[in-house]
């Protein structure tokens, strides 16, 4: 669960918080749903790139990596990492009984842009970005696995996906990174989603790796009607790549996350919101569960899930113009939290 501005950050850390964030209340309502339904929450916190949140107020603009850019921050001075340090503590005693936590860590798109960085390549890393992009991101995990005590940190891997073997191994980012390869497109196992000789490098590094798919917010950042279909390619993709790697990945597979994206970044409106996202996730959920299952075969579970009556979607002819509904229609006549909202939006 990415919290971003809806965590309950307090002290200095405060101004962080939305207006309408999760009060300790409702976090504490959350984690005991969780609890009850035998869910663990794994909290997400950004620590390198998509820190809008915290790098817009004007407290913290002396940490941005781009003086105009508030997306990534400058991983080169030790305020940074005194930051993030402190986001993490209030993470970890808000989720006392999570194992696991994920660190972010991908789209972190300006590194190396500031004086900061741009001496400490020189003085300390022999002018490798691959070595301070890999400095920082160890030094954040193993705050999170050696003081915090987290079993488990995850990342996402795309700053990790060219990094040859050697440096990797050298940062120790094997030890205590598990990495989420992550890919939203129609088709994830096509020769040119990942770098060559990828998944050859992770067999070499990493004992375990988590796939992540998506059911939900990662068509674009307007878009106000979730795609099913669309969205269940991107996880039958996954499969398919598992067959096609199946040599470097047999053994490795921890789980596939199936996420769902609530707006693109931190500065625009909401897009593809969760009422909409409900049968596409599970339908995925099916899928995940027998993926034998032919498309119609997991529409009928979908509806004996969902407890749905049947609807007819017909076309609709007004002023001389025909409208032929969504496919996805046919899910607005089932029983699930905020099917009013999703039928209204799919009519």
């Amino acid at each position: 669960m990415e919290y971003e501005d809806m965590f309950p950050y307090t002290g200095e850390l405060k101004i962080f918080r939305a207006p309408n964030a999760y009060s300790p209340k409702i976090l504490e309502e959350i984690l005991k749903l969780a609890s009850e339904n035998g869910l663990e929450l794994i909290p997400l916190i950004q620590t390198f790139g998509h820190l809008q949140f915290v790098l817009k107020h004007s407290k913290y603009q002396h940490l941005r990596e781009v003086p105009d850019k508030t997306d990534t921050i400058c991983p080169s001075d030790s305020k940074s990492i005194q930051l993030i340090q402190e986001m993490l503590r209030q993470i970890q005693a808000a989720h006392p009984k999570s194992k696991s936590i994920h660190i972010g860590c991908d789209e972190a798109w300006n590194i190396a842009k500031d004086e900061r960085c741009q001496n400490k390549l020189k003085t300390d890393f022999g002018n490798s970005l691959e070595r301070l992009k890999l400095s920082h991101i160890s030094t954040v995990a193993k705050f999170a696995k050696d003081t915090l005590g987290f079993k488990s940190v995850l990342a996402w891997d795309d700053l990790l996906r060219k990094i040859p073997t050697p440096l990797l191994t050298e940062f120790q980012i094997g030890e205590y990174i598990l990495p989420v390869i992550w890919n939203y497109d129609l088709d994830v196992s096509s020769s040119n989603k990942f770098p060559a000789g990828m998944f050859q490098r992770y067999t070499k590094i990493f004992p375990k790796i988590i796939f992540g798919s998506v059911f939900k917010g990662a068509e674009n950042g307007n878009t106000t009607f979730v795609k099913i279909d669309r969205y269940l390619s991107n996880l039958k993709s996954f499969f398919n790549l598992y067959e096609e790697k199946k040599e470097n990945l047999e053994g490795r597979i921890a789980g596939i996350a199936v996420t769902g994206w609530q707006r693109f970044w931190h500065g625009i409106e909401l897009c593809e919101i969760l009422p909409e996202g409900i049968p596409s996730l599970v339908n995925e959920a099916i899928y995940i569960n027998n993926p034998s299952l032919r498309k119609d075969g997991i529409t009928k579970k979908v509806f004996e899930t969902l407890k749905c009556k049947t609807r007819d979607s017909k076309e609709l002819h007004f002023n001389g113009n025909i409208y032929v509904p969504r496919k996805e229609e046919i899910y607005a006549n089932c029983n699930f939290p905020g099917v009013d909202v999703y039928a209204l939006v799919s009519s």
